[in-house]
Parts: C-alpha cells; sequence; structure tokens
C-alpha cells in the first residue's frame, strides 16, 4: 500500500465508522482537535520518540493528552500513527474526513476573508443568513491585503466582492477591456 493512500483509507474508514454510529460531526470536530495538535512541532517530535514496543506509554500519553472524551476508533488511530511515526498523516486525515463528511452530509465550505476581523454579531449574521439555505461549515479570516469588502470562498470557488476588485472591475469598463 502506497504512503500517500494512507490519509484516503483512514479519513474513508473513519468517516464510514463514524456515520454507522451517527458521530460524524463529534470525529470531524475531535479531528480537528488533533490536527491541531498535529502543527505542534515539540508535541509531534515527543510523541514520535516513543517506540512501536511501548504501545502502552503512547496510550497513556495520548488518553492524558485527549482525555476520555476521545472517540475510541480515533485513539487507536493515533496509537497506530504514532507508533509508525506517521503523526504527520493527521491534517491529510482530517482534511480528507472534512470532505467526505461535508459531501455526505450536504454541508457547505464557506470562508470569508474580510479586510478587518468582524464582531460577533456580524459573524451572527452572517452564518444565520448562510445556514437558512444549506447547512454551511464557516471560517472567518482577517486578510490585511483586503483594502475593503470581502472574498468568500464557497467550496474553493470564489466570489470576490472586494473594493480592489470593484475598483478593477471599474478600471475595466472605463478603458472599454472586456472582462475575461
Amino acid at each position: 500500500m502506497k504512503k500517500n493512500n494512507l490519509p484516503i483509507r483512514f479519513a474513508k474508514t473513519l468517516y464510514k465508522l463514524a456515520a454507522d454510529e451517527k458521530e460524524a460531526e463529534k470525529y470531524f470536530q475531535q479531528l480537528n482537535e488533533l490536527a491541531l495538535l498535529a502543527v505542534d512541532k515539540r508535541l509531534m517530535d515527543g510523541l514520535t520518540t516513543l517506540s512501536f514496543t511501548n504501545i502502552t506509554k503512547i496510550q497513556e500519553v495520548l488518553k492524558s493528552l485527549f482525555g476520555k472524551n476521545l472517540a475510541p476508533a480515533l485513539l487507536n488511530m493515533m496509537i497506530l500513527l504514532v507508533a509508525n511515526r506517521q503523526a504527520k498523516l493527521l491534517t491529510s486525515i482530517a482534511r480528507i474526513y472534512q470532505k467526505t463528511y461535508f459531501e455526505a452530509e450536504g454541508i457547505k465550505d464557506v470562508m470569508i476573508c474580510s479586510s478587518r476581523e468582524l464582531s460577533g454579531i456580524e459573524r451572527e449574521e452572517i452564518t444565520k443568513k448562510l445556514n437558512s439555505k444549506n447547512k454551511a461549515y464557516l471560517t472567518f479570516k482577517m486578510d490585511k491585503d483586503l483594502i475593503g469588502g470581502a472574498q468568500i470562498y464557497e467550496n474553493g470557488r470564489l466570489t470576490d466582492s472586494s473594493l480592489r476588485s470593484q475598483l478593477e472591475h471599474l478600471r475595466r469598463e472605463l478603458l472599454g477591456e472586456h472582462l475575461v
């Protein structure tokens, strides 16, 4: 089995198991938490120093980090990844699981990039508006390169209502250039 197939196989298997248990959202949330920890280089280095022969120690460390709330299948996956020095695959597994979960549940993946930090009320209004049409998983990001307005990425497609794009559109219109 190729290494690059491992994240796909893990993610698809985890989703099937989670769906059967009717816990797909819980697995999604916990995988995201695990993936955040995978970014911590010191933690990952520490976990990868544990040897395959010391599975009990790996299990103890993981249980102390994540507590008893971590789904048993996710704990077992982490043990396998750490024991085989493949913990770096965790972010790929989480990303593929998310895609699989969103497709199966009809959830839109929406990222909103704005020129400034949005207030809690603004985020709530946007969330309500988008979730009234369909289920959506929203991520908010501030982009200092934007002068004003926002860029919305929905399932990877960009809707650009930033001030910069509006000015560019106006410039092309004034110069008689056709938009491609």
